[in-house]
C-alpha cells in the first residue's frame, strides 16, 4: 500500500491544506536544490501577486528554466485550478 493511501502522501497533504481553506498547492515531484527552489518561488510569487493566473505563471517559469538548460522547473506541479489569481488589495 502506497504512502498516499495510508494518509501520509501528497493526497493527504493537499487535503490538510484544503481543510484549512487553501485553494491548492504547488509541489515538486522530486527534491530540488534549495537555491533553485528559493529563486523559483520568489519569481513565481512575484508574477502571481502582480495579477498573473497561477497556472500561467508556473508554465512561463517552467518554460524559462528550460531555455537555460535547467530542467528543475519541470519538477513543479500545480495542485489546484490553473485560473486562480491573487486577490486584489
Amino acid at each position: 500500500m502506497g504512502a498516499a493511501t495510508r494518509g501520509r502522501g501528497a493526497v493527504a497533504f493537499l487535503s490538510k491544506f484544503q481543510k484549512r481553506g487553501a485553494r491548492g498547492l504547488i509541489a515538486t515531484t522530486f527534491p530540488v536544490p534549495a537555491p533553485f527552489a528559493a529563486q523559483f518561488g520568489q519569481l513565481l510569487l512575484g508574477r502571481y501577486v502582480a495579477g498573473e493566473r497561477i497556472g500561467e505563471a508556473l508554465w512561463t517559469l517552467r518554460a524559462q528554466a528550460l531555455t537555460t538548460n535547467i530542467p528543475l522547473g519541470l519538477f513543479y506541479t500545480l495542485q489546484c485550478d490553473s485560473d486562480i489569481r491573487a486577490a486584489r488589495a
